[in-house]
């Protein structure tokens, strides 16, 4: 129990990291002198002005994706570990984080492709990472899916 408390802890300080993180680009973007050079070097970007905004929807996925990983890893602690109501919320957790890192590995390719190496490759390999891992939260909801429906058939079986 004590390790799945430290998981919370964790989660809940990535969701404010990246709240954290979210803010402080719009700042850079949109207030400071900085977004203007960054405006004038998205015309050479893949998708041009439209890159800022695929940017706010790959953080909005990825915002809900933390949103309910904590959620399930909360009532994981207060409730009970095996029940459909988290193993729905890991799930939900893994669509979002999937969708959110499988289209930003799809843009990172076609920037890393289009900017002929100039851009950062790492980041290709935290979205595969990521990918992993939001595919792992959905395997882990449908375990624990499956053995929510085995504990109810016991407990009906007695």
């Amino acid at each position: 129990m004590k390790n799945i408390k430290i998981l919370n802890g964790f989660v809940i300080f990535m969701i404010a990291f990246h709240v954290f993180n979210f803010v402080a680009n719009i700042y850079l973007v949109e207030i400071a002198e900085f977004g203007e050079t960054l405006k004038a070097n998205y015309d050479r970007v893949v998708f041009g002005q439209v890159t800022a905004y695929i940017l706010i929807v790959l953080f909005v996925f990825t915002f809900a994706g933390l949103i309910y990983l904590q959620r399930a890893i909360s009532n994981c602690i207060s409730k009970d570990y095996f029940n459909a109501r988290i193993a729905g919320e890991f799930k939900y957790a893994g669509i979002f984080l999937l969708l959110s890192e499988g289209f930003g590995l799809i843009f990172n390719v076609l920037l890393f492709w289009k900017s002929e190496g100039n851009t950062n490759f790492g980041f290709l390999g935290m979205d595969f990472f990521m990918l992993i891992i939001a595919f792992s939260l959905y395997v882990i909801a449908d375990a624990i899916e499956n053995r929510s429906l085995m504990r109810q058939d016991n407990e009906l079986a007695i």
